[in-house]
């Protein structure tokens, strides 16, 4: 196997990127998902309009119109970037929230799910908007 890395990864250090360098690659990680995705259903093991509670452990969502793979493929599934520190303190003021939404790293799965789940009523129905989301 032949590894290379090139570059800096702490330039105060002069610390160079080695092959175990990690990196925030962020919004691409979209484009690999989405080609996975499209991958499986090409292989019928899924299909794009599939509500995504057949693979996820999801509750939220409207039971006459599922969130489906395809909207979260396309920002249109209704649910805005919970996660983002703006939105969520305008989130607070705009509802006049007595308890702040909780703004702590996930230490599983689990919990993600059920601050997921947890967030019904800032949803919209989906492809009624776009929400652009990592």
């Amino acid at each position: 196997m032949f590894v290379r890395a090139y570059g800096a990864r702490d330039f105060e250090l002069n610390a160079l990127v080695t092959p175990d360098t990690l990196f925030n690659v962020a919004s691409v990680t979209k484009s690999f998902i989405c080609a996975g995705i499209l991958r499986l259903g090409e292989k019928e093991k899924l299909d794009i309009h599939d509500p995504i509670s057949d693979y996820l452990p999801i509750t939220l969502g409207f039971a006459d119109e599922p969130i489906a793979i395809f909207h979260l493929m396309t920002h249109s599934s209704g649910i805005p970037n919970l996660a983002d520190p703006m939105w969520l303190r305008n989130l607070e003021e705009s509802y006049g929230l007595k308890h702040p939404i909780p703004k702590y790293p996930f230490s599983s799965w689990d919990d993600g799910f059920r601050f997921l789940n947890g967030a019904q009523e800032f949803i919209s129905r989906p492809s009624r908007r776009f929400h652009y989301n990592n």
